[in-house]
């Protein structure tokens, strides 16, 4: 029978049997519907009795198992994502193959030692690190795993955002990026902000992107990457298909913009009088020891004084 998300996955395990392949049929076998060679098959079963014939081009023995496609695969069975502030949307997945062995790209992309991430400094700026200042200062890396003002103390941080996975998935139609890529379906609901935005924390899975439906089942938004905002008017839901060129796991997570996002809610700032102004910090402050850190709390004037 069809099973829910209208879709099917044949997995072959070869023995001494090679070459194999499937072909499927509906209406009891009266209609073919699908043919491929290959171990793994996806294709739609739309509620009703199908029979498939496995054959191999050497005969032998092989293992079959038929596994049913994630409860969202299709937009009718779209994942309510609720709308979280930013600080709880972080996931820390470490880049794969973007930085040297041991490194992990920092709050602005450069890369750094993880090993800085809570070792008692706060890296916010002032070190710097293979050509660029190296910022660990920010939600996703726990504001430097606590040793920066604000931190929550803890490394690496929960990621509350919701895991899925596109490996049983199937394309539910052409998007902007990837035509033929998986994809699986989520909903968001608007707020007063008539924004939202969609983070998107790769695992396994790469080529991601996002196309966005509004209530009449238009498309509105539609852009490969990891990292979307889009126009979400308040009380309306709108279905989000992520798609993923290669399958794999992800994390994703729906975002609502800052109080402060709108000129009503405009957030107020102290000032500071002039000596605790901000000022450039010099390089040769960056090295990492105990006694340049010492040196650099010494002259606070140059640095951009809150303290």
């Amino acid at each position: 029978m069809g099973a829910r998300g209208f879709a099917v996955n044949i997995q072959l395990f070869p023995g001494s049997a090679t070459n194999m392949g499937i072909q499927v049929f509906s209406d009891n076998g009266s209609t073919p519907t699908y043919c491929g060679t290959g171990n793994f098959h996806s294709f739609q079963a739309i509620g009703t009795n199908y029979r498939v014939r496995v054959f191999a081009a050497v005969p032998g023995t092989f293992s079959i198992c038929a596994i049913r496609a994630p409860a969202n695969n299709e937009s009718f069975g779209a994942i309510p994502l609720p709308l979280r502030p930013a600080e709880e949307c972080s996931c820390f997945i470490p880049a794969q193959g973007t930085c040297p062995p041991g490194e992990t790209a920092d709050c602005n992309g450069n890369c750094a030692p993880l090993a800085l991430v809570g070792d008692g400094f706060c890296d916010d700026g002032s070190f710097f690190y293979n050509g660029a200042f190296i910022s660990f200062n920010c939600p996703a890396f726990g504001s430097d795993g606590g040793d920066c003002s604000g931190g929550n103390g803890s490394w690496p941080p929960a990621c509350s955002a919701q895991i899925d996975s596109t490996v049983f998935a199937t394309n539910s139609g052409i998007n902007c990026a990837f035509p033929t890529a998986r994809d699986l379906w989520y909903s968001v609901t608007g707020t007063s902000s008539n924004t939202a935005r969609i983070e998107l924390f790769p695992v396994s899975a790469s080529g991601l992107g996002i196309e966005v439906f509004d209530s009449g089942n238009t498309s509105v938004y539609c852009a490969a990457g990891n990292s979307h905002g889009f126009f979400l008017p308040d009380g309306q839901t709108y279905k989000v298909k992520v798609f993923t060129e290669t399958p794999g796991e992800y994390h994703i997570c729906a975002v609502h913009p800052p109080t402060n996002d709108e000129q009503s809610t405009a957030a107020p700032l102290t000032l500071h009088p002039p000596a605790r102004a901000c000022h450039w910090k010099p390089p040769w402050l960056a090295p990492r020891t105990p006694f340049h850190r010492r040196l650099a709390r010494c002259l606070a004037p140059w640095t951009c004084g809150t303290r």
